[in-house]
């Protein structure tokens, strides 16, 4: 009979605790899909930051392309995702090396910078050829 009293007085010391457990669980199982969620918007602004760079050097290294095209080009598409906020842009060219850092701002407050650089292209025009 004390047999008995002792397990029907463990299982009243364990009721109630099913709904804490829950709980603790949950909890966790939620703080894991917000470091998630934000390591993926993190991973995004990262990947828009680096296409926007180099895009952005491809239009600064052409003959023709000004820091005005690079700069919005960068900006378009950076900003072609939902999750960038905001895109700074900044260029140095120099007569030999192009350099482009582009800077997004994501929807959590996370900035990222990229960069970009390789040398400035240009036609060099031939001599006529021999006949």
């Amino acid at each position: 009979m004390p047999t008995t009293r002792i397990r029907a007085a463990r299982r009243r010391a364990d009721a109630g605790s099913s709904p804490v457990e829950l709980v603790l669980v949950l909890g966790g199982v939620l703080v894991l899909l917000v470091v998630t969620l934000a390591l993926g918007v993190r991973w995004l602004a990262v990947q828009a930051a680096d296409a926007s760079a180099q895009r952005a050097l491809e239009i600064l290294q052409s003959p023709d392309g000004t820091e005005n095209d690079a700069a919005a080009v960068a900006g378009r598409l950076a900003t072609s995702t939902r999750s960038i906020r905001s895109v700074t842009t900044s260029m140095q060219v120099g007569p030999e090396q192009v350099r482009v850092a582009v800077t997004v701002t994501s929807i959590l407050g996370t900035s990222v910078t990229r960069s970009a650089s390789g040398p400035r292209l240009r036609f060099v025009l031939q001599a006529h050829a021999p006949r």
